[in-house]
């Protein structure tokens, strides 16, 4: 299952090279973005001599599991084994030296919440004052977009009822059942796909990435927030984007 894990939990197109069609709609701003990324908790109990470490901010015993998602709710890398006290972006430097993380291409991003800092690769949304309507414009749309990611870790834990609760199988056997639940609910949306039972999220692309994509490649990725902000205020107004 492992062996299979590591083949199913992985990207489609490592380049992103086209832009999903849930894009469509923010084109050209978000066309740098390839999915998501966050931290969920699976909870579980630990010896009392490890339960310090892995007591989480919410008073469980728990692994900080970090996964990213593509726009079809697809995991394309998981992380386990990280205490539930562990913060996410501390979760996240640790990924990063994994040879199997996948790593955004130059211009490419993964949308990010408050948890981590928004830097090359991860952009996230305005958490200061966000007084001004483009900011809170940007972190509407933002959040629009991000929610992939939530909505594929409660499919995941809905369909699989083991990702609950973990504390009835021994702690070595604990992150292989996590990995297994991850590469099962990738294989079933494959076969979706695959069978045309779910042509409205397969992942069709409708356009090409904006020129913009690659002429902001290096730019630092807090000055593509304010120009995506800028952009959406002056196409759109202080309004929702429809």
């Amino acid at each position: 299952m492992l062996a299979f894990a590591h083949t199913v939990i992985a990207p489609k197109d490592p380049t992103y090279a086209g832009v999903h069609h849930s894009l469509g709609q923010y084109a050209p701003y978000f066309d740098g973005c390839i999915g998501a990324i966050d931290g969920t908790h699976i909870r579980t109990n630990f010896a009392k001599k490890d339960r310090q470490n892995y007591m989480s901010r919410k008073g469980f015993t728990s692994y900080n599991v970090l996964a990213t998602v593509d726009m079809d709710m697809r995991f394309t890398y998981v992380a386990t084994g990280m205490a539930g006290s562990c913060h996410d972006m501390m979760v996240l430097r640790q990924c990063m030296k994994d040879p199997m993380f996948p790593e955004p291409p130059l211009g490419k991003y993964y949308l990010a919440d408050a948890g981590y800092v928004t830097q090359k690769g991860y952009l996230g949304r305005y958490i200061h004052g966000t007084s001004e309507p483009k900011e809170t414009l940007f972190n509407s749309c933002h959040a629009s977009l991000r929610v992939v990611v939530e909505r594929a870790f409660g499919l995941l834990k809905k369909k699989w009822q083991i990702m609950k609760e973990m504390s009835f199988f021994a702690k070595d056997m604990q992150g292989k059942f996590i990995i297994a639940c991850f590469a099962l609910h990738n294989f079933l949306l494959d076969c979706r796909v695959a069978n045309g039972a779910d042509s409205n999220n397969s992942g069709a692309m409708d356009h090409a990435p904006s020129t913009i994509v690659d002429a902001m490649k290096d730019m630092d990725l807090q000055i593509v927030r304010d120009w995506i902000a800028n952009g959406l205020h002056d196409d759109y107004g202080d309004g929702p984007v429809s």
